[in-house]
Parts: C-alpha cells; structure tokens; sequence
C-alpha cells in the first residue's frame, strides 16, 4: 500500500441507478487495505440517491460540499446543506435524495 493523490476531475466515474446519482471513486477500499473508501457524488435535483438500507460492515459519513441533500437515518429526517457532516452507523437502516432544485454534491467516506 502506497501513497497517492486523486486531483479534482479524476477518479473512476459511475452512474448509479437510472442516472440520477453520478458517483466518482476517489479513494478504493482496497487501495487501503480495506480500512475506508471515498466518493464524491453528485446528485440530480428531486432525485432519490439511495433507498433505505442497512450497512452491515461500514460506517457511512457524508459531507455535503453543494446544494442540500435529506437524508433519513432509522426513523430521524432531516435536510443537510453545504459543510454539514452526516455520521450513518453500520447496522441503521438510512436512505438519501434531493429534494431540493439544484444538484446536490457531496463526498463520503466508508470505514471500515
């Protein structure tokens, strides 16, 4: 395992789902000996990201850089705008999308 850098633009492009969620791999787990991952997302405006689900392995943290993004964490919902940091523990069933107008950007990372 060796140390490396990801500029702005680069990493490994997906679209997820019907094409609403555009997500850039920034950082693999296995590039980290399975320790964290990172993402980038951008989120189509009034698009759902993710349905509810339930990590079993990973935490999940978010952090919103554009545009506002809801998420739902077991039964709590709530709106988080740019510079919120969203924790979502493994074993909680939580879900995200946009509500709002504009596209959503934020990244995440998973550890382990």
């Amino acid at each position: 395992m060796g140390s490396f850098k990801v500029a702005a633009g680069e990493g490994t492009r997906l679209t997820v789902g019907t094409g609403e969620l555009e997500t850039i791999q920034k950082v693999l787990g296995e590039q980290t000996g399975g320790s964290a991952a990172v993402a980038e997302h951008v989120l189509a405006s009034k698009s759902l990201g993710s349905p509810i689900h339930t990590h079993h392995k990973e935490h999940e943290i978010s952090y919103v850089l554009d545009g506002t993004i809801a998420v739902q964490i077991d039964a709590d919902v709530f709106e988080a705008g740019p510079g919120t940091t969203v924790f979502k523990p493994k074993g909680i069933p939580h879900a995200f999308w946009n509500a709002g107008d504009v596209p959503a950007r934020f990244t995440e990372i998973f550890s382990p």
